[in-house]
């Protein structure tokens, strides 16, 4: 391995990392959103602070568990295109592909002019462009490459889809 990919690999590490920070940042805006609207309208339904905030710290937690799996995976060497670390690699990719879509999806429904969308504010730096650079930098360090880059995005939308459903559902459920 040379020095350039040594130190592609540890700055794609840091990109890695980077997806809960970026997370508590833009789901920190909805939270505080949220909180001032007395609740959430989603698709018809309504969902109270409680519920609205527990599903926030559902995703967290998947958030930071593929992160994490995706890194230990990275530290044991694994490029995501075979072995035991693959699929955490893989499954952290279409992750980051449904976040940078749904990043897009805010920026949309804010140049629609619907008035204040939830999350419009932090999604063009702390979703769409973080996404980008972290592509970037999977890319540099050959963590992933264009074909597998076009799947995370493909995989990620209904991913992004199923966990905000799954995380609202845990809410309802627990709260």
């Amino acid at each position: 391995m040379t020095m350039d990919l040594v130190r592609a690999r540890v700055d794609a590490r840091w990109w890695i990392w980077g997806l809960p920070l970026s997370f508590a940042v833009h789901d920190g805006e909805e939270a505080v959103a949220i909180v001032l609207d007395g609740g959430l309208d989603q698709g018809g339904i309504r969902f109270t602070v409680a519920q609205s905030l527990t599903a926030i710290l559902a995703e967290f937690a998947v958030v930071w568990a593929l992160t994490l799996f995706a890194d230990r995976a990275l530290r044991a060497g694994h490029t995501g295109r075979t072995g035991p670390g693959g699929w955490a690699l893989d499954a952290y990719a279409a992750l980051l592909g449904g976040w940078t879509l749904h990043g897009l999806h805010h920026v949309y429904l804010g140049l629609s002019g619907s008035g204040y969308p939830l999350g419009v504010i932090t999604a063009l730096p702390a979703v769409v462009l973080y996404g980008a650079l972290t592509y970037a930098a999977l890319l540099r360090a050959g963590l992933l490459d264009r074909r597998r880059t076009v799947l995370s995005l493909i995989a990620g939308a209904p991913a992004a889809v199923l966990l905000v459903a799954a995380a609202l559902t845990f809410g309802r459920l627990t709260s």
